[in-house]
């Protein structure tokens, strides 16, 4: 139950789990939690269909809401009472968790690009505009994010 954390997740469960039974995607804004017992306090948006393939992923935080993109449609938005209070990371996780299918299954997690943009707020076809800008650059890794 920190004062102070964060945390925005793009969590797609491709073959179900915690307690759902096919895939699903949510995307969550998380003020903060507690483990044990559990207590969750976040606001989540979700889709019950497969989302399998390669997607583009943006999420946007303002200083109102932080809002969900997939594929440039909107997904969700969430209220400014989840807004980051502290500096935060970018990580990528595979959650083999609470499956109620006893059948052999595969997990395969590939990102194709990461794009971080201090200080403004960018329409997914503006996102898209600028990994174009990269690519057609020639420019395949730009490390900007300051050291902690």
């Amino acid at each position: 139950m920190a004062d102070d954390y964060a945390e925005y997740d793009f969590e797609y469960l491709p073959n179900g789990g915690w307690g759902e039974p096919a895939n699903i995607l949510y995307t969550t804004s998380w003020e903060t939690y507690n483990p044990d017992p559990w207590q969750a306090v976040n606001q989540h948006s979700e889709s019950r269909r497969s989302f399998a393939g390669w997607h583009d992923l943006v999420v946007t935080i303002d200083d109102r809401a932080i809002t969900y993109y997939v594929d440039g449609q909107h997904f969700g938005t969430h209220d400014a009472a989840y807004l980051p209070e502290r500096p935060m990371s970018i990580n990528f996780n595979q959650w083999l968790i609470d499956q109620t299918s006893t059948a052999p299954r595969a997990y395969d997690q590939q990102v194709d690009y990461v794009l971080h943009v201090k200080d403004q707020v960018l329409t997914p076809a503006q996102v898209g505009a600028r990994i174009g800008a990269l690519r057609g650059a020639g420019t395949s890794f730009v490390d900007e994010v300051p050291a902690p």
